[in-house]
């Protein structure tokens, strides 16, 4: 008689979840399950870093870290998809190109983002930090914009 092997599935590269790969890489698992990473991109900024990439001290690459490579080393079957929706009933999530996904234990760490509403009569010179890529996108123009337009950045938060 087979038992059935769980599902465990890591929606999203998120520095919680780069966590769960690098404890194991170093510890392997103690439960037999099916580990399954699905995170939107191959890679993941580190945030702890952006300040100093802001500032021009660091390159953008010196602040990414491969999760795809991570979950390879660590045995989970990465998928390159977008989580974008979840039936917690039915243990299922929705990925944008991949339809359905079951689970039995599903952890999302896939992003916030940021609800910049209150501040919407400022247009495109409101550059919300999350999703971080968007931002890491529109920063460098921005400085430039503001640079020959002669006004100041204000930094909130």
């Amino acid at each position: 008689m087979s038992q059935h092997k769980p599902t465990i599935v890591l929606a999203g590269g998120g520095h919680a979840h780069l966590g769960v790969l690098a404890r194991l890489i170093e510890h392997g698992t103690s439960c037999d399950a099916h580990w399954v990473m699905v995170s939107d991109g191959p890679r993941t900024v580190y945030s702890g870093m952006l300040p100093s990439w802001m500032a021009g001290a660091i390159p953008a690459e010196a602040m990414m870290i491969d999760s795809a490579a991570l979950a390879r080393r660590a045995g989970v079957r990465f998928i390159y998809d977008a989580v974008t929706g979840l039936d917690a009933n039915r243990r299922l999530l929705t990925l944008k190109g991949g339809g359905p996904m079951p689970f039995d234990i599903a952890s999302l760490a896939i992003g916030g983002e940021i609800d910049g509403g209150d501040f919407a009569l400022l247009g495109d010179r409101l550059l919300t930090i999350r999703p971080m890529d968007r931002f890491m996108a529109r920063w460098t123009g921005a400085m430039q914009s503001a640079a020959a337009q002669g006004l100041r950045l204000v930094l909130v938060g």
